[in-house]
């Protein structure tokens, strides 16, 4: 079960990605969750960071998303 879980959560990353979504906190949220599975799986923890790394946005903030001083 864990594998599949690890599987929906990449794909719900993948879809946040698609979608264009760029606040941080869902990724972070979901890339936790993703990492618990991978972990309880017995495949390597590590595995699940990188494919968090690779589904984050890195491109520019939209304007209205950048903090303010």
């Amino acid at each position: 079960y864990a594998v599949g879980g690890a599987i929906a959560a990449l794909l719900l990353l993948l879809g946040l990605n698609r979608a264009g979504y760029v606040d941080l906190r869902p990724y972070l949220l979901v890339g936790l969750v993703l990492w618990l599975l991978v972990f309880l799986s017995g495949i390597h923890a590590t595995l699940a960071g990188v494919a968090l790394a690779l589904t984050i946005p890195c491109g520019r903030i939209p304007k209205n998303l950048r903090y303010r001083r």
